[in-house]
């Protein structure tokens, strides 16, 4: 049998690295959802901060601002279309990750159903 090589343990950042959730109602399925899959990885140091209600332009102009000072990626749960795109284009413009939480559920089952 071989033995596994020995890991030193990582050294916690003196602040872990912020996600921004960003909702457009209370932020229940998105912290489910990052809790579940967060749960798979007990070492992990991202914590995730959310900002909810987030259901027009301008209250998203001013999350993204924010954003881009304290936050290392944003992931979102929303149904506007056109603001998962101000998303998205804000993130590609200033170089921080961004992931689209229920876009493909959403699409699959659209597809599913023929809805």
């Amino acid at each position: 049998m071989i033995a596994a090589p020995l890991q030193t343990p990582r050294q916690a950042p003196s602040q872990a690295p912020s996600l921004l959730v960003i909702s457009d109602s209370t932020g229940n399925l998105a912290r489910q959802m990052l809790d579940t899959v967060l749960s798979r990885y007990p070492n992990h140091t991202i914590q995730p901060q959310f900002e909810c209600f987030v259901r027009d332009r301008e209250h998203l102009g001013e999350v993204l601002r924010n954003a881009r000072r304290n936050h290392i990626a944003i992931c979102y749960s929303l149904n506007d279309e056109d603001l998962k795109n101000q998303i998205r284009a804000y993130c590609k413009s200033v170089r921080i990750l961004s992931y689209d939480l229920t876009g493909g559920i959403v699409q699959f089952l659209k597809d599913c159903t023929s809805c």
